[in-house]
């Protein structure tokens, strides 16, 4: 059977990030609080998840457009 939702230290490991950052982004999102454990909404972390990937999409096209040459400084 499929979840419906994402704990802490399921959101840690898909971001990659600490606790501290996990439970900030958490209780960004749709969530349920059972005792002291917070469960995130499958659906709401995936909608995050669209967002910050369609967001990154299109800085990294911004980005290409934008530059015609790429000059790096080596030092």
């Amino acid at each position: 059977m499929e979840t419906r939702y994402y704990t802490i230290q399921d959101i840690k490991k898909m971001e990659g990030c600490g606790k501290d950052a996990a439970y900030a982004l958490a209780k960004t999102l749709l969530y349920e609080k059972r005792g002291n454990t917070i469960y995130v909404f499958k659906d709401s972390y995936e909608e995050y998840y669209k967002q910050k990937l369609e967001k990154a999409k299109e800085l990294q096209q911004r980005k290409s457009e934008n530059n015609v040459y790429n000059f790096r400084k080596f030092s």
